[in-house]
């Protein structure tokens, strides 16, 4: 999902102290592979950006895969906090609305690279990286999970029909990944219009206007 880069730090590893701030390397990094993908970020952009030598970038995090995974785990780690009151908020339908609302004013924003990082690396990656496709997997169901609790709540409180609120999250991850790869390909405009859509269907959910 779109958003900052979430504040996340990095394993320490045993040596001399380092001369530089992990996770501002980490930050830089991850909006570079948001914005370019795995392959065609080099380590030699990353040095670029951040001023860290590339052999200090090797001592910290092993490898250019290395980064990419701390990278994912920052970005994962943002999306998880607006992912939290989804899961446990005091509301059904609206706290959907919010979260789908967040995820658009993302799209739009002129800060940060189109799509979602998760997202993105399952499309480019495939099933050749078990780590990446891993953490992918578990990105998605924590949005699922989540997506079915609130509607669970919606269910109680009498805003849907019972019963329906897995179905609905379903049919919400599919909108919302539609959406971030159509972003993802250069059509903002449309991608944002999509979650606009996507936020009156599910304001039209309520019992007695649409089921």
């Amino acid at each position: 999902m779109d958003g900052a880069g979430p504040q996340t730090s990095s394993t320490p590893v045993r040596g001399r102290p380092r001369s530089f701030d992990v996770d501002a390397v980490t930050e830089v990094a991850l909006h570079l592979f948001w914005e370019q993908g795995l392959e065609a970020t080099s380590i030699e952009q990353i040095t670029a950006r951040t001023g860290v030598s590339g052999s200090s970038l090797y001592a910290a995090f092993g490898n250019k895969r290395g980064l990419f995974l701390a990278a994912m785990d920052r970005y994962r780690s943002f999306v998880g906090a607006a992912i939290e009151p989804l899961a446990h908020g005091s509301h059904g339908v609206d706290d959907v609305v919010e979260f789908v609302e967040w995820v658009r004013r993302g799209i739009v924003s002129d800060d940060q690279p189109s799509g979602c990082l998760v997202v993105n690396s399952m499309v480019e990656v495939g099933e050749a990286d078990h780590e990446v496709v891993t953490a992918a997997s578990s990105h998605r169901e924590q949005l699922r999970s989540a997506l079915r609790d609130a509607l669970r709540r919606a269910e109680r409180a009498g805003e849907i029909q019972d019963g329906t609120s897995s179905g609905r999250a379903l049919l919400l991850e599919a909108g919302l990944f539609g959406a971030l790869a159509t972003g993802r390909a250069g059509a903002t405009d449309e991608a944002a219009a999509m979650l606009q859509s996507l936020i009156d269907e599910i304001r039209r959910w309520h019992v007695g206007v649409s089921v």
